[in-house]
């Protein structure tokens, strides 16, 4: 129960995964289990009025296959995702529960119709993967804008921001974890 699992859904590529999985061992100090699950995982959770996949339900889902071993579990995968709130979303979490999710769908520069880069879309998928999994561990969004927990709702506002987080987002998450 000491590692973090991170859920492939569907196909994303290796080099994307081992990114995501090396940030999280880097900035939360635990080992990472990657798992990998078939699209099947988000049937039943696409919204026709939306063109969008609900996030919430996709994470029950996760929630339901995650296996009782993982301290914390997220879900990666390659599909635009929502809220009822939002228009879109890169990633939902439960707050201090057990599950967080990401989509690289709209981290891509080609769906801004911008050249591909997967250089910089590893980049902003390390980023929201600390970023959800920090909510899993109790952050709050933070004001400091360089902290990998501010609030992104664009592309540009996660660009801007550093690849870990400040000493004080640290400093507490340091703090849940030992209590894990």
């Amino acid at each position: 129960m000491n590692h973090i699992c991170v859920i492939e859904i569907g196909n994303i590529k290796k080099d994307i995964i081992k990114h995501i999985s090396d940030s999280i061992e880097k900035e939360f100090g635990l080992p990472v289990k990657r798992l990998k699950m078939g699209i099947d995982l988000i049937k039943n959770t696409f919204s026709v009025k939306r063109n969008q996949f609900l996030a919430s339900k996709i994470i029950e889902k996760i929630l339901h296959y995650t296996p009782t071993n993982c301290l914390k579990t997220l879900g990666v995968l390659n599909v635009d995702i929502y809220t009822p709130i939002f228009t879109f979303i890169f990633g939902q979490s439960q707050f201090e529960g057990k599950v967080s999710l990401i989509s690289l769908y709209r981290l891509k520069q080609d769906f801004y119709s911008l050249p591909s880069n997967d250089n910089l879309l590893m980049e902003r998928a390390g980023k929201e993967s600390l970023h959800e999994l920090g909510h899993n561990f109790g952050l709050a969004h933070c004001d400091n804008p360089k902290c990998v927990m501010h609030f992104s709702n664009n592309t540009i506002k996660i660009d801007r921001k550093e690849k870990n987080f400040c000493r004080s987002c640290k400093k507490y998450l340091r703090s849940k974890i030992e209590k894990e």
